[in-house]
């Protein structure tokens, strides 16, 4: 009998800890995808930029065209905003019912954001003004929220799966937004790139 009552509470036990990694929301694997995007896209971050002197950070291949420097501050501007994103989602109840309206795959918000193909207009807010000064300090600013970023993605317990935001795109689920912050950022690096490879770029 005390085999028995054993087993049903070793089953018990198993089914409230399976419930309760439920409500963790993301699975360690969701957890470790979006880590790895957010530390590969600022590594690539820093690997295009490394070594570039004022006037290559400064230059712009046409006169109404982003400089380098330029697309730094917008994605320090951007990071903190994607984090202001994410808890507007996450302020109304989680719907489960909304996956209906999803129609995009993981892969394929990462791809829409980072395919520079598909041209997007900037906000106002998000337009560069050398509001750190020189890159070296909008860079340290940039690093300081991605923390926060990387905080909220090691901690959070909500259930970002059932939480969702609109996009002029159409809807995705918030856990869909991180990983459009990190295509975000491998978007500018790519077009860092394109800079560089400018007929006109400085040679120091």
């Amino acid at each position: 009998m005390k085999t028995k009552m054993s087993t049903i509470l070793l089953i018990v036990m198993c089914l409230t800890i399976n419930t309760a990694d439920a409500q963790q929301g993301l699975t360690k694997e969701e957890r470790k995808k979006a880590i790895n995007l957010y530390d590969n896209a600022m590594a690539e971050t820093d690997e295009v930029i490394e070594g570039l002197s004022a006037a290559q950070l400064r230059f712009k291949p046409t006169e109404d065209s982003w400089s380098i420097a330029d697309c730094i501050e917008h994605l320090t501007l951007t990071e903190d905003m994607f984090m202001q994103m994410i808890e507007k989602s996450l302020e109304t109840p989680a719907d489960e019912a909304m996956k209906a309206n999803k129609k995009f795959s993981d892969k394929e918000v990462f791809a829409m954001i980072t395919n520079r193909d598909q041209k997007m207009q900037t906000q106002e807010p998000l337009e560069p003004s050398g509001k750190w000064g020189t890159t070296k300090e909008t860079m340290k600013a940039f690093k300081s929220s991605r923390k926060q970023t990387a905080n909220m993605i090691k901690k959070t317990d909500k259930d970002l799966r059932n939480h969702y935001f609109e996009f002029p795109f159409g809807t995705v689920d918030t856990y869909q937004l991180l990983i459009f912050g990190a295509g975000h950022q491998k978007r500018h690096n790519a077009q860092i790139m394109e800079i560089k490879n400018h007929p006109d770029f400085p040679t120091s």
